[in-house]
């Protein structure tokens, strides 16, 4: 009996560490799904010299608000509420990875802030790790997502 109880511990200590470093893409469906109309939003910005970013930000129910942004060069302001789980939003021109801002606002806030380029999507945590979660393409009007494991 005693076996199985520290068989059982090792497995659960197991599946949480994976679950905690393989997290990926670790959105609720209709942010994922949002997606899609993030990077058609921001499409304009990744190809030109507009530098406006757009955003939208998800709660701990998996609701999204609207997808809005600032208008304002590299730069958006979201409203984070008490329930608010995490931030997507855009960069544009070709920076791909999060901020030092996108990083401390992940640190301060608790929640993921992803950010979503012309073919990459990366994630700044909590812990104030940075990684990319996923290669992005758009093919026949629709956001296609490979994710990295």
């Amino acid at each position: 009996m005693k076996k199985l109880f520290e068989l059982g511990w090792i497995v659960f200590v197991f599946l949480v560490l994976v679950s905690a470093f393989a997290r990926g893409l670790d959105m609720p469906p209709a942010a994922q799904a949002k997606l899609g109309d993030l990077y058609k939003n921001a499409e304009e910005t990744f190809y030109t010299i507009n530098c406006e970013e757009f955003s939208f930000t998800y709660d701990v129910n998996g609701m999204t608000t609207k997808i809005s942004s600032s208008h304002e060069c590299n730069r958006n302001q979201v409203i984070i509420y008490t329930n608010t789980a995490g931030i997507v939003h855009t960069h544009p021109d070709s920076e791909r990875q999060p901020s030092y801002v996108d990083i401390d606002v992940a640190k301060k806030f608790h929640i993921p802030n992803y950010v979503l380029s012309v073919d990459e999507l990366w994630v700044a945590l909590p812990s104030g790790e940075s990684k990319r979660v996923a290669f992005i393409s758009w093919r026949k009007g629709k956001l296609v997502i490979h994710e990295v494991h």
